[in-house]
Order: C-alpha cells, then sequence, then structure tokens
C-alpha cells in the first residue's frame, strides 16, 4: 500500500467517525429544540444544528465521491496492461456488462477510468471469459493495424514507383514493422488458444456438457418411443 493510499483511507476513517458524532449531536439537539421554551436559546440552538447539518452534508458528499482510488493507483496498482472498450466491444455474460469507454484490464478487472473500479472476478469461469476477450479484442485491433499499415505501405510504394521524384517510399523499416506485428498476433493467438482450452477443461463446460449430451440421450429416446408407438396397429 502506497502512502497516499493509506493516508486516504485514514482520512476516510476521521471523516466517518466525524458524521458518526455529528449524527448524534444532531439527534441530541433536535431533542433539545423541542423541549426549548425560550425564544432565544431555540434561535441559538438552530444556529448550532444548521451549522452541523451543513457539515454532515459536506463529508456525505467527501465519503461518497472523495476518497474513491484515483484511476491512475487503480492502474498501478493491477500491474498489468489495459485497454479501452469501443463501440464494437462491448461484452454481456449473464450480470457482467463491459461496455463502451470502460477499460478493461488483462487480470478481468474493469474501471470506468475515473473512481468506479472492480477488481478481477474470484469465478474461475467469468475470469476466463473475461481474459478471452481481452485478447480476442487485441487480435482484432492489431489485425486491424497490421492491414492498414500494409495497405497504406503497399499505396505510397506504387505512387513511388510512378512518381519517384515527388512521392516519398514507404518506411524503410516497413518490412520490418509488418513483421512485429505479425509476431505479436501469432502470440496473441497462441493465447487466446491457450484460454480457450481452460475454458474447455473447466468444470463449468463439462457440467454444460454434460447438460447437452443428456438433454441429446432424452430426445432420442423420445423419438424411439414416438417410432415405436407410431409403428403399432391393429
Amino acid at each position: 500500500m502506497t502512502p497516499e493510499q493509506q493516508k486516504r483511507i485514514e482520512q476516510r476513517d476521521d471523516a466517518e467517525r466525524r458524521r458518526a458524532e455529528l449524527s448524534q449531536q444532531i439527534a441530541r439537539g433536535e431533542k433539545s429544540l423541542l423541549a426549548c421554551d425560550d425564544d432565544r436559546t431555540r434561535a441559538s440552538l438552530n444556529r448550532e444544528l444548521s451549522a452541523m447539518r451543513d457539515e454532515l452534508h459536506q463529508l456525505n458528499t467527501i465519503l461518497t465521491q472523495g476518497f474513491r482510488e484515483p484511476f491512475g493507483e487503480f492502474r498501478q496498482r493491477m500491474g498489468c496492461e489495459c485497454i479501452q472498450l469501443g463501440l464494437a466491444d462491448g461484452y454481456a455474460d449473464g450480470g457482467c456488462i463491459v461496455g463502451r469507454g470502460l477499460f478493461l484490464f488483462q487480470n478481468g478487472a474493469v474501471s470506468d477510468g475515473v473512481t468506479n473500479h472492480y477488481e478481477a472476478p474470484v469465478e474461475q469461469a467469468t475470469l476466463l471469459r473475461l481474459r478471452k476477450h481481452f485478447i480476442a479484442t487485441k487480435i482484432k485491433r492489431e489485425v486491424a493495424a497490421f492491414d492498414q499499415f500494409k495497405a497504406s505501405c503497399e499505396q505510397q510504394a506504387g505512387y513511388h514507383v510512378r512518381s519517384p521524384m515527388t512521392c516519398p517510399p514507404p518506411p524503410a523499416n516497413a518490412a520490418d514493422q509488418l513483421r512485429a506485428g505479425k509476431a505479436r498476433i501469432e502470440k496473441l493467438r497462441e493465447q487466446l488458444a491457450a484460454v480457450d482450452r481452460e475454458i474447455a477443461a473447466s468444470p463449468e463446460v463439462h457440467a454444460h456438457r454434460a447438460f447437452l449430451d443428456q438433454r441429446r440421450a432424452n430426445q432420442q429416446s423420445a423419438r424411439e418411443q414416438l417410432t415405436e408407438i407410431a409403428g403399432m396397429s391393429i
């Protein structure tokens, strides 16, 4: 835990203690106000209660918004790569929805990029599916970048062949860049295959397969029974 995080925790604890104290003081003050008959004393109590209510409102606002972990600290604490999802990168899996604009981390964590963060899921099946979505999104983007750069280089090379004096050639290291991109894509595809193997070996998948096998067996039994009944005549 960083010193900043520790300081934020201590400040939040202090604010929560002060909020509890103020709530008790306000409750006692309201009772005193109800039992008071003197106008000047009532006016004084009203001023004190008003000040305490203002302070309580400020503390509630701070506790709601002011002590959340900033995205930079959350990202540093996750210690892995993250990608911001676009319009075509949305993901939904039961109650787990990761939509446009959110940041998906390699370890399955999710953040809105501000102060709302969600740790990596502990449920293995959900974690594997989020990891798969992260890798699949990376592959899609790497392939799109590879195709775009390759087409741009081919077009630029064609212009240079036709007009070498006015059109510059593609970057001198274009082929190296394409080879590096291909290597990244191949590595990501290997990672995706590994995650797919983990998913295939998970108890959830085995249970689903058993369910499908049983359903097929039941359907086959029903068809055989129907055939047998239909073949009977007198």
